[in-house]
């Protein structure tokens, strides 16, 4: 059975007792979440790692992706 991060207990409040009902979710996610479900209410709850996509880091670099696009960067000046 799935059991959130005690670190995370303080900040996920009620959502905790609705983890034991909730319905999980399939995917096919190229890095599987550590539990992704659907919430008796409704909402989903998804607990996974976190990855950023740098694509358009505006500074020139690629910052580890290999896949890096710098025209996807959204100007702001």
């Amino acid at each position: 059975m799935y059991q959130p991060n005690p670190k995370s207990l303080g900040r996920l409040g009620s959502i905790t007792q609705s983890l034991a009902s909730a319905t999980l979710v399939p995917n096919n996610f190229s890095t599987r979440p550590k539990f992704l479900a659907r919430l008796p209410t409704g909402q989903l709850y998804f607990d996974s790692a976190l990855e950023l996509d740098t694509d358009g880091w505006p500074l020139g670099g690629r910052m580890g992706d290999p896949d890096w696009q710098v025209q996807t960067r959204v100007k702001t000046q």
